[in-house]
């Protein structure tokens, strides 16, 4: 495995750690053991063209999947514990947004399809 998944997995570890130890602050749940392996197997099902993720926590317990590319380039996937994914994506003005159910180790392909791959990630 490269470092770009092992940096997108790591990531989302933090995240599910950091939920735990903020949620006394913020009021939100915390993410659970579940999700954050079903958000790194997802990612571990990413062919190798696709760019990896940034990890975020929703205060709802999800782990937001995000390709941020510009302000008006987005594409988004909530990883929670059940096997619905629900994903929004913006580009220009065009936007939208579905559920696909993944059962992991193979991500749909009309999910594929939406991820942007042929930009690189945002370097901040």
């Amino acid at each position: 495995m490269t470092d770009e998944p092992n940096r997108a997995i790591a990531e989302v570890w933090e995240v599910a750690r950091e939920s735990r130890e903020s949620r006394g602050l913020t009021g939100g749940r915390p993410i659970s053991y579940r999700t954050a392996r079903r958000a790194e197997t997802l990612i571990r099902s990413l062919p190798a063209e696709v760019p990896m993720p940034e990890a975020a926590w929703g205060p709802d317990g999800f782990i937001s999947l995000d390709w941020i590319y510009s302000r008006d380039r987005v594409f988004s996937v909530s990883v929670g514990s059940s096997k619905r994914l629900p994903y929004a994506w913006i580009d220009g003005d065009q936007h939208g947004h579905g559920v696909i159910r993944f059962d992991g180790p193979t991500v749909a392909s009309h999910l594929l399809a939406a991820i942007p791959v042929k930009t690189e990630r945002r370097s901040d």
